[in-house]
């Protein structure tokens, strides 16, 4: 645990109003990490399922958003993620603040990414994109500025290739 753990462990929140409060006026803009990192650091075993199905979805949308068909690299993707140097594994997936305010994001960017590289004219993925191009906005402030810059070089690639990925990403953009 680092400090900031420590810290929102050290608060026993007994409904979800007092958790947004303290979150809201805490003073960094991270409204959901902060959130988020409050109900982690008082849950261990609910702080431990997040991290597992977080980083799993990390692994498995990776591949699929960069078109890996390649097993033995697609495994070379996942040795990457977990042996990542100690340093940042300790900063990002050990110190439950850090990872509730930069790896959620990510993965939601990533989803979004699959999501408009797959996109089939169904409203319910455009819905989605809307969401989680929302939220992800909630958790770090680089997270807008990345977005941004990912939607525009979507918009760039798909304005000769395909009207309809281009609707996609212009929703995930007007959520940014």
């Amino acid at each position: 645990m680092m400090s900031d753990d420590f810290e929102f462990a050290s608060y026993h929140f007994n409904n979800i109003g007092k958790i947004m409060r303290y979150s809201l006026y805490y003073g960094n803009g991270r409204l959901l990490g902060n959130i988020g990192a409050c109900i982690l650091n008082n849950n261990k075993i609910l702080c431990v399922i997040v991290k597992v199905v977080v980083i799993l979805a990390m692994m498995l949308l990776i591949p699929k958003v960069i078109n890996i068909k390649n097993r033995v690299l697609e495994y070379v993707i996942y040795l990457m993620i977990l042996g990542t140097a100690p340093e940042i594994f300790g900063q990002i997936f050990v110190w439950t603040s850090g990872f509730q305010n930069y790896i959620p994001p990510i993965v939601f960017m990533f989803a979004c990414m699959w999501i408009c590289k797959g996109y089939s004219r169904k409203s319910s993925q455009l819905f989605c994109i809307g969401i989680m191009g929302f939220i992800s906005q909630l958790y770090v402030e680089h997270c807008t500025v990345i977005h941004i810059m990912i939607v525009g070089l979507y918009l760039i690639y798909y304005i000769k290739e395909d009207d309809e990925k281009k609707k996609c990403s212009e929703v995930w953009l007007s959520n940014n």
